[in-house]
């Protein structure tokens, strides 16, 4: 009866989910998050000169200083809309930011599923989910988002995934000649956040998909995968994605930086997301984020082949990713909380915090 309904009254849903992100949205404000003055202070220097710059102009104890300015495009975008209509244009493109996520992810799941014994580009299987279930469940991850309802470069990662999934799940559902686009949103999603590389994790896990199924289709001939057009097709994609992605200011090195971040560094040892993980915390300090967020990772393992069924889950453990590893990080839930790295971010580094406030 409610899928009935919500089906004859889809203006409503949509209409429903259009105010309750607008309401939530309109009771947020910036907050003390000191990198949004950094980010502005770099797209104001595109304006200004127009020139992208690769060294920390901002700071006066290691001035021109090599860093790594992965958000140049969000850097751009978020300084000519502030200089245009101040905090309400920025409020305007987040909101539209959120609901293209969450359109995207509708959209992916309500693709119709594929049988496991169809072959590919044929669609004979019904969408079995429940619209209702998964309005409030997409309706619920807004609650995990109350931290991430800043200005951050984060919100292009959100947007790109999302509408990456609908495209390589729409291929997989029908072939697609918008799945061509995928390099086009990997060289955006380049040189607008670090998080392009999961774009290239997820390319490389539906590739590693379709390997495993031409092989389990031709087990007697291994050697007809080389005829399956799907896979030619992903692997060059693949390809041209990867050749995208060094198209900024960096080049190939770009792939460089990203793997420096996952070293030791001092001076990232007050920011929770890029420091180490103590798995021994998980048990020491478990919350519904990390349960939902464990539980979400078991049913994208072992219900890979419906994952349009369980793609609500999965879009909540993405969305609370960062959010529910927080348990995981040393620093964060102990005795004196994260006041131990930022006090040897002073020691040595006395204008990591004073150079935001010049800005």
């Amino acid at each position: 009866m409610w899928k009935q309904l919500f089906k004859k009254n889809y203006i409503f849903v949509y209409g429903l989910f259009f105010l309750s992100l607008l309401f939530y949205l309109a009771f947020t404000k910036i907050g003390g998050d000191g990198d949004f003055w950094w980010l502005m202070a770099l797209g104001r220097h595109w304006w200004e000169t127009g020139q992208v710059t690769n060294y920390d102009m901002l700071s006066h104890t290691f001035p021109h200083g090599y860093f790594w300015n992965h958000s140049r495009l969000f850097d751009i975008i978020v300084y000519g809309l502030f200089a245009w209509g101040k905090y309400l244009a920025l409020d305007i493109f987040r909101f539209f930011l959120f609901i293209g996520t969450y359109f995207f992810l509708y959209k992916t799941i309500s693709l119709p599923a594929i049988p496991a014994d169809a072959g590919i580009g044929k669609s004979l299987g019904k969408n079995r989910h429940n619209i209702l279930v998964t309005f409030i469940m997409l309706a619920l991850t807004l609650w995990f988002l109350a931290d991430r309802l800043l200005y951050r470069p984060e919100l292009f990662s959100m947007l790109l995934s999302a509408i990456l999934l609908f495209l390589l799940f729409k291929d997989k559902q029908k072939a697609s000649k918008f799945t061509w686009l995928v390099p086009i949103l990997q060289l955006i999603w380049a040189n607008s956040h670090a998080g392009f590389v999961y774009g290239l994790a997820m390319i490389g896990i539906f590739f590693g998909a379709e390997v495993i199924r031409s092989l389990l289709r031709h087990r007697d001939n291994t050697l007809e995968i080389i005829k399956d057009k799907r896979l030619k097709k992903l692997v060059l994609i693949f390809i041209l994605s990867i050749l995208a992605t060094c198209l900024n200011s960096y080049g190939w090195q770009i792939y460089v930086l990203a793997y420096k971040l996952t070293l030791p560094q001092e001076a990232l040892s007050g920011i929770a997301e890029w420091g180490k993980y103590s798995w021994q915390n998980l048990f020491n300090f478990l919350n519904p984020l990390a349960i939902l967020f464990c539980l979400s990772i078991l049913v994208l393992i072992f219900k890979i082949y419906q994952l349009t069924r369980s793609t609500p889950t999965v879009a909540s453990a993405c969305l609370a990713g960062r959010q529910a590893t927080s348990p995981l990080d040393p620093r964060v839930g102990g005795e004196g909380g994260d006041r131990e790295g930022v006090l040897i971010k002073l020691q040595h580094y006395p204008s990591a915090y004073a150079e935001n406030w010049v800005v």
